[in-house]
């Protein structure tokens, strides 16, 4: 996989971990390729891909100090990227959301009967 992950060497890290902005903004630019394809193929097309992604970078920071160069590092964000898509799948899941639109006459007027204010 030729993504531009294969750069991100140990002082990269070190360099992240230690503040150094600059070199912050150079592993987004290096991982966003990897990050931004996992989020397309796993979201649903009502999500901003965007939003998701920024996630992921968030919790990627956040996290970086519990990488331990087990395995590669690419395939540490993949597996923060791919929970992230799946935890927003499974609160999309959780919450069924219907608009007004999309009620159909007997609804309507069931809902405008049983849910007036006293």
């Amino acid at each position: 996989m030729d993504d531009g992950t294969t750069n991100i060497t140990s002082e990269i890290l070190t360099a992240v971990r230690g503040g150094d902005e600059a070199v912050s903004r150079q592993l987004v630019d290096m991982l966003y390729p990897l990050v931004i394809s996992i989020v397309r193929n796993h979201l649903p097309r009502t999500e901003s891909e965007e939003d998701l992604s920024q996630e992921i970078f968030m919790k990627l920071f956040s996290r970086l100090h519990q990488y331990r160069s087990r395995q590669p590092f690419e395939h540490w964000v993949s597996r923060i990227a791919l929970n992230t898509c799946y935890d927003r799948l499974r609160r999309q899941r959780t919450r069924c959301l219907v608009t007004y639109n999309e009620l159909g006459t007997d609804e309507v007027a069931f809902l405008e009967n049983n849910l007036r204010a006293p």
